[in-house]
C-alpha cells in the first residue's frame, strides 16, 4: 500500500524516456526515434502515452521579440498496458 501511494506521487514510478535519433531537423525530415518504459517499485497501469513534438520560435509582439515554445504535433503512442517491477518496454 505505502509503494503504490509513493508511486501515485511520482516516487519509485514507472518512467518514460523519449529517445530520439536526431534531435534536429529540417522541414521534409523524418524523425525517428523510440520510447522507452522502465518499471518502477511497483506493478502499474499505463492508461496512454502522449508524445508532442515541439519547436521553439522566435516572435514578436508589442515590438518586442521572445521565444515561444509551439506544439507542431501530438501523437497517441498505445493502448493500455502493464509495466511489471523493474521490467522494460519500447515503443
Amino acid at each position: 500500500m505505502y509503494k503504490k501511494l509513493l508511486a501515485s506521487a511520482g516516487i519509485g514510478s514507472a518512467e518514460v524516456d523519449t529517445q530520439l535519433t536526431n534531435e534536429r531537423l529540417r522541414p521534409g525530415d523524418i524523425l525517428q526515434g523510440k520510447v522507452v518504459i522502465k518499471g518502477g517499485r511497483i506493478e502499474q497501469k499505463v492508461d496512454k502515452i502522449n508524445l508532442f513534438v515541439m519547436t521553439e520560435a522566435l516572435r514578436e509582439r508589442n515590438d518586442r521579440k521572445h521565444y515561444e515554445n509551439i506544439v507542431l504535433h501530438r501523437f497517441a503512442l498505445n493502448e493500455s498496458f502493464l509495466i511489471g517491477v523493474g521490467g522494460n518496454k519500447g515503443h
